[in-house]
């Protein structure tokens, strides 16, 4: 990826989350955003399995209080 793209990803994740902040309750919030190609099965259907797995991978954001 190239600097201008990664520079317009950054900017566009900011106008996202500034967005969910004046429109959701502090805890719906996210703490990020990530960007890139969803993969998708023969049919052309997310694969929710593999976003699950590469989500256990990336660890949590922050850590419960619970």
């Amino acid at each position: 990826m190239d600097g201008a793209a990664s520079t317009n990803e950054k900017i566009l994740a900011e106008d996202i989350v500034k967005f969910c902040r004046s429109k959701m309750p502090a805890y719906w919030v996210p703490k990020s955003v990530v960007f890139g190609p969803l993969p998708k099965t023969a049919t052309g259907k997310a694969q929710k399995q593999l976003l699950r797995t590469k989500a256990k991978e990336m660890g949590p954001v922050r850590k419960s209080k619970l």
